[in-house]
């Protein structure tokens, strides 16, 4: 994208595969190489922040805002940036803690605003920028961009005939198409698993992992399988009126934190057929572990075998 400079891919990339030697290297036991690469990627990102990261006060907002300096268009643009530069120093929390908050909001202004909802990200934004509104709590806003059926996005290349995914976001025809089937935008089918289906891995090798799905309003069901070295994890989640339902499976020698969404004031969720919670009253059990409410979520702990959870809520 024209306001995304090379030399500001180019620099988070370095810190990007900086910062994965030195994990490397301390999964190896080399702790005098996890040193050197470390501090190599600190002083990497504290570059890169004294050359992108720029505060400007907002008088409409009446505060700071905080975003990574882009390519400036002409002279009289204020705020030059784009939602490639702020989307790769969020995925790897680059920003001071204390502002990784106000670039968010501005990625939100970015798409949202600005953008009307679509995307202005080339391949190596569009990686990373679902994972980003989701990590952030804005999986809704990653949908609602997913599911637009105007140019330019996903939505527009199906209603447009496409039954692969095109190289670029314009509809063209002959040789100004570069291919179209293409895996440059592809990363778009790992947010359907990690968002949609919830599963995200936790400890090395599948050891652990979590379910947590993101169940939009006018979604009823969702289906995903994924093939792990454990063996295979599968969840499946169905939604109407006053009722959901989710089916895991969770392959032996591993263990799964499930986050069962809360829908209604007052709700009951059963696994097999056995009550496990009412309200936040909870039945105790060795095989289904409650571990705790979280942000309208209830969360267990299980080990391997199958599991169907159903909860029966009274809508708000």
């Amino acid at each position: 994208p024209k306001r995304t400079p090379v030399e500001f891919t180019a620099t988070w990339y370095y810190y990007h595969d900086v910062l994965i030697l030195s994990e490397i290297a301390k999964v190896l036991g080399r702790d005098e190489d996890h040193r050197k690469y470390r501090e190599l990627a600190d002083s990497i990102k504290e570059s890169f922040n004294k050359k992108f990261l720029r505060k400007k006060y907002v008088e409409q907002e009446r505060s700071d805002v905080y975003f990574y300096e882009g390519t400036k268009l002409s002279p009289i643009d204020s705020t030059p940036t784009s939602q490639t530069c702020n989307t790769l120093p969020l995925y790897l929390k680059m920003a001071p803690d204390d502002i990784l908050a106000k670039v968010f909001g501005i990625l939100v202004r970015l798409v949202e605003t600005e953008h009307d909802f679509h995307l202005d990200t080339g391949i190596v934004g569009t990686r990373y920028i679902f994972d980003v509104l989701t990590e952030y709590g804005r999986p809704d806003l990653a949908y609602r961009v997913i599911t637009r059926k105007s140019y330019p996005g996903f939505g527009y290349m199906i209603k447009e005939g496409a039954t692969t995914l095109w190289e670029r976001w314009e509809k063209l025809e002959g040789s100004g198409m570069n291919s179209h089937n293409h895996i440059m935008f592809g990363s778009i089918d790992t947010w359907f698993y990690k968002a949609l289906g919830g599963v995200t891995v936790l400890d090395l090798g599948w050891g652990r992992f979590r379910v947590k799905p993101f169940v939009p309003d006018d979604m009823k069901f969702v289906k995903v399988r994924l093939d792990t070295v454990r063996g295979e994890i599968s969840v499946s989640w169905e939604k109407e009126e006053g009722h959901f339902r989710i089916s895991v499976h969770v392959p032996c020698n591993t263990t799964a934190e499930i986050y069962i969404p809360i829908f209604g004031k007052w709700y009951k969720i059963k696994e097999g057929g056995r009550k496990l919670i009412e309200n936040g009253e909870v039945e105790v059990r060795s095989d289904v572990s409650f571990v705790k409410i979280e942000n309208d979520h209830a969360v267990f702990n299980v080990g391997s075998g199958w599991y169907d959870f159903v909860e029966e809520y009274e809508p708000s």
